[in-house]
């Protein structure tokens, strides 16, 4: 299959495979800078941010029973007669509740990839911070 060109319009980690047969690349939790967080809170005006004392990083807080969309950095650029489908990391689903809601990239896209979840929690709040895998994309073949 033929490869996904990157191109980073955020601060963040290239996506990437997390081991040599990984199926999927993973996403990552762009820089949380203030440009981050007033597109964010745009889309998502329930979540919240905080300070994260230890290491003095801003964490993204997504409430229980609460569904975002997290602009990912990245826009993508792969061939027609393919997409990109969004899979659950399988540790973040397992243990911290949290599902994909928005799974296909169309090749015909052309804005900021967002990464949509849910956290299916009922009492704890998800949280991230730059950096953490937030979900993978698998490359397919899709059929015109």
């Amino acid at each position: 299959m033929s490869k996904i060109l990157i191109n980073k319009i955020r601060e963040v980690k290239t996506p990437d495979r997390g081991t040599s047969e990984a199926a999927g690349l993973d996403f990552y939790m762009p820089k949380i800078d203030d440009r981050f967080i007033k597109d964010f809170l745009s889309k998502n005006p329930t979540c919240s941010f905080t300070k994260n004392f230890n290491d003095d990083g801003t964490v993204l807080l997504i409430p229980p029973h609460t569904r975002v969309l997290i602009p990912s950095g990245i826009k993508t650029c792969f061939p027609r007669g393919t997409a990109l489908i969004a899979e659950n990391k399988s540790g973040l689903s397992t243990k911290k509740g949290l599902l994909v809601t928005a799974t296909t990239i169309d090749s015909d896209y052309t804005g900021e990839v967002h990464l949509g979840l849910y956290n299916s929690d009922k009492f704890e709040t998800a949280e991230f911070k730059e950096g953490d895998k937030v979900l993978q994309f698998i490359h397919h073949e899709v059929f015109l």
